[in-house]
């Protein structure tokens, strides 16, 4: 399979930010404005903010049209999401728009499997960034056009299906945060009835555990998941070598950029610099304190900033005995769909090797 520089075969264009001291670019604006925030998943279907079509005129900014492919160039290096509805960019995202030759789904997968790459070239001292002629540079493997779009179906369906199972679990988020507020009421309401504590009281920072995992180093019948900040947190699977750091299992993760939490109970390696490992101090139920950062509002700060709101932050200690009470109520629900969340990490695994054996040639 030949490849190709992404600027051989796309136009790439960028986008700008209105005077955000002008209130007549954002006042009443219904034009969705993207920016890094809304990378939460592959598809922007809806933007935290809006603009005018004064700010649209008055600016470097640019409306891409509805299944345009969007990649960050700072902050969210790696990350690769197509427009839902037609939108506006900001300087950090850049639009990808193909010629003939190439199927625009083909591409975006291509720029999905191949994120890491762009993600090691990443410099920048506190933000991380890329600049365009990295960009453009980034070789991207291009077989005939029929071949494009037979590879692109195959990995559309792959990723419905694993979209469908992760559904199944937010609606069990969604139960089990019902189950936390019935017995204990919001995190932060919660504050002026029980006891309550500060971080270094409820949490242990652990997260020199870290170990970076290679690309090509993440194996189908891996034993060990290596944790990332994307959507699901599992971003593959490898085995154990000599020098890699694994965190014991019952641990806490925080995605310091994305501001997720999720509890794995199993070994792991922790495999981004963002994410977070933590641990439970005397006195709390770890899965307890899981959900109880999981379900805390936490203001978007940007980039790499989210620790410090948890520092900074009370922690409800109620009694040991409702927490295990809660712990084993959770449990019960989990064991009970414990074939659905085997089943999306078998997928998500699944998944992650068709992506690798697509654009080696292999599928």
């Amino acid at each position: 399979m030949r490849t190709v520089a992404l600027g051989d075969i796309a136009e790439i264009k960028g986008g700008g930010t209105p005077d955000k001291k002008n209130p007549k670019y954002w006042d009443d604006g219904d034009i969705s404005w993207a920016t890094v925030k809304d990378f939460k998943s592959s598809k922007i279907n809806s933007t935290v903010d809006k603009i005018t079509m004064a700010g649209v005129e008055n600016s470097a900014t640019r409306i891409v049209p509805a299944g345009t492919i969007l990649v960050p160039t700072r902050m969210a290096v790696g990350k690769v999401a197509i427009s839902g509805i037609d939108l506006a960019i900001n300087q950090d995202l850049k639009a990808i728009f193909p010629n003939i030759e190439v199927c625009q789904k083909y591409l975006f997968h291509a720029l999905w499997a191949n994120g890491h790459v762009l993600e090691r070239q990443a410099g920048g001292a506190t933000v991380k960034g890329i600049t365009l002629p990295v960009l453009k540079a980034l070789k991207i493997p291009l077989p005939p056009l029929p071949e494009q779009k037979r590879i692109a179906a195959i990995l559309d369906q792959a990723d419905a299906l694993r979209r469908q199972r992760q559904r199944a679990l937010d609606q069990l988020s969604q139960l089990g945060q019902s189950i936390f507020h019935e017995m204990f009421g919001s995190p932060v309401a919660a504050l002026n009835k029980l006891p309550n504590v500060g971080f270094s009281e409820a949490l242990n920072d652990v997260t020199r555990t870290v170990s970076k995992v290679p690309k090509e180093e993440y194996e189908t019948a891996g034993k060990l998941p290596i944790i990332d900040q994307g959507k699901n947190y599992i971003a593959g699977w490898c085995n154990l070598t000599v020098d890699m750091k694994v965190s014991p299992a019952g641990r806490i993760i925080f995605g310091d950029h994305t501001r997720k939490v999720d509890f794995i109970s199993q070994r792991f390696v922790a495999g981004a610099d963002g994410v977070k490992v933590l641990d439970s101090r005397e006195g709390f139920e770890k899965r307890f304190l899981a959900d109880l950062l999981r379900f805390m509002p936490i203001d978007d700060l940007g980039y790499s900033r989210h620790m410090k709101v948890l520092k900074s932050a009370r922690y409800i200690k109620p009694d040991k005995n409702k927490q295990v009470e809660y712990v084993e109520k959770i449990n019960n629900i989990e064991q009970a769909n414990e074939p659905i969340i085997h089943h999306l990490h078998l997928v998500d695994s699944l998944f992650s090797s068709l992506q690798q054996r697509a654009f080696r040639g292999e599928l």
